[in-house]
């Protein structure tokens, strides 16, 4: 859902996700902080498909405005699930 919401707000510019996001879809090594190539190739899916992990308090980008009602605003965290409530 992360994900979804910021490439909505930057008209897909940020393909992005954070650690604990990512360790959701099971795919995510959280010790190696990478992609689990192993669960990767079992499956079939190809790396570049997937989002780039990054921290959860970050400045990854700023929102395109013709995505956001004409205003250009940091986008400076991602928060879902246990973590945001």
């Amino acid at each position: 859902m992360d994900n979804w919401l910021v490439c909505q707000m930057t008209r897909g510019q940020l393909p992005i996700t954070d650690a604990f996001n990512a360790a959701r879809t099971m795919l995510y090594n959280i010790h190696k902080r990478t992609w689990d190539t192993t669960l990767l190739e079992a499956m079939q899916l190809p790396r570049e498909i997937l989002s780039e992990v990054c921290p959860s308090s970050h400045v990854y980008g700023l929102t395109n405005p013709a995505a956001m009602l004409d205003v250009e605003s940091p986008i400076a965290s991602i928060a879902g699930d246990q973590q945001a409530a």
